[in-house]
């Protein structure tokens, strides 16, 4: 989890040195994972695991045995984070292409400005070249 951000963790309850509930906690304490949605995978009963949830920040648990139809759950924060995911990107690179259409504005104006002013510099040139022919 050092290097990247994972969509969604499925986290087992009963480890042999620490618990998952503790796990839980300091993921959704740790401002970069605190977003990321943590399910609860226990054969521990329900109810204690519900009472738990809250205190941990878990978003969801599905109890062992399972059945896969208890994943739509986690299938569907998979799929609206892709969509998140892909409205925040598309929003991105609108934003790019403003900034760069207008740093292209800026660009052009700013050589028109420098024509401008390489012109004045050849008109006082020749002017001075006149004046010192002129008596």
């Amino acid at each position: 989890m050092k290097r990247s951000i994972p969509k969604l963790i499925l986290l087992n309850i009963i480890f042999p040195d620490i618990s998952g509930y503790e796990i839980c906690k300091r993921i959704k304490i740790h401002p970069k994972y605190e977003e990321v949605p943590v399910f609860l995978f226990t054969a521990i009963p329900r109810s204690e695991v519900e009472k738990k949830m809250e205190e941990v920040g878990a978003d969801g648990y599905i109890l062992k045995p399972f059945s896969f139809s208890e994943f739509d759950d986690v299938l569907r924060i998979l799929e609206e984070e892709g969509k998140r995911r892909d409205e925040i990107i598309t929003s991105l690179r609108k934003k790019q292409r403003q900034e760069y259409e207008i740093g292209r504005a800026e660009r052009e104006k700013a050589r028109e400005r420098l024509l401008k002013i390489k012109r004045l510099d050849r008109i006082k040139q020749r002017k001075k070249k006149l004046e010192i022919f002129e008596p």
